[in-house]
């Protein structure tokens, strides 16, 4: 494992300022913590992959991203067993400090952000001209601002990408509800919306925790309890009205997320009531 650890004094009267820096190329499973820090941390990783642990959530990370330790909270992080990861950490203390990060999107709850080469490049210009002039120097510390408004707009890709995801999402489901007597296949879907199946399909897992095609499923079953529960009609014509190509498909498709048959639903809802 190679290490490099520089910290420096602290002026409690500057608003902001680097106290430490470091590199790390981790051993398979090098793990730090359960521990509680009094600054505020950045961690870039830039090889391999692991994951960081905050608020009892944890994070798989890899190369590109970094992951934030804000100071009084409990964290634990850990290098990959197959592919551990190396990165670079900075300290930072100051006053504007937790309003900056705020608006780098940056909080407990949303620790990890990817970041750009320009920020990276930029956080080696601080180290650079800190080594040369002293980290409490105004050209420093002008470079440490600038860091920080590198981070911010990382912090607004995010943002902007996320903002993006969601409103693809909420066209989606708009969609689906509209449309969940027809037969809907998630590729059409995906075309409608303009954007690749693959990335739709990530995209509507990560914002509402399962596939489009689960999502699709679910509503269809719930409209055919509710058939199911409120008429007599036949099976066969529920089927028909949801889309299905056939009985057996929506008979065996129901069953499957229901662990009844339609007919078992029905009988069984009826005696309840």
């Amino acid at each position: 494992m190679e290490n490099l650890i520089r910290t420096f004094d602290y002026y409690p009267f500057h608003d902001i300022q680097l106290t430490q820096y470091g590199q790390e190329d981790c051993s398979p499973g090098h793990s730090f913590g359960p521990y509680i820090r009094d600054i505020f941390l950045l961690h870039f990783v830039t090889e391999g992959t692991g994951h960081f642990s905050i608020a009892n959530r944890t994070y798989h990370l890899k190369k590109g991203e970094l992951f934030f330790i804000p100071p009084d909270l409990l964290t634990f992080y850990q290098a990959d067993i197959i592919t551990p990861w190396s990165y670079t950490w900075i300290g930072l203390r100051g006053i504007v400090l937790p309003d900056l990060l705020r608006s780098a999107g940056l909080s407990k709850d949303a620790p990890t952000l990817a970041y750009s080469d320009g920020l990276l490049e930029t956080l080696s210009k601080v180290i650079f001209h800190g080594e040369q002039d002293g980290f409490d120097s105004p050209k420093t510390m002008g470079y440490i601002y600038f860091f920080i408004h590198e981070l911010i707009k990382c912090g607004n890709v995010r943002k902007h990408t996320v903002s993006s995801q969601r409103a693809y999402i909420e066209a989606a489901v708009k969609y689906i509800n509209q449309n969940i007597y027809d037969q809907i296949s998630v590729s059409e879907l995906a075309g409608q919306l303009g954007i690749d199946r693959s990335y739709f399909c990530s995209i509507f897992k990560k914002q509402l925790g399962v596939s489009p095609q689960q999502y699709i499923l679910h509503l269809k079953t719930e409209k055919a309890k509710t058939f199911l529960e409120t008429t007599s009609v036949d099976v066969k014509y529920i089927a028909d009205s949801l889309g299905y190509g056939d009985v057996y498909t929506f008979s065996h498709s129901f069953k499957r997320q229901t662990g009844l048959s339609p007919r078992e639903w029905r009988q069984a809802h009826r005696e309840v009531s």
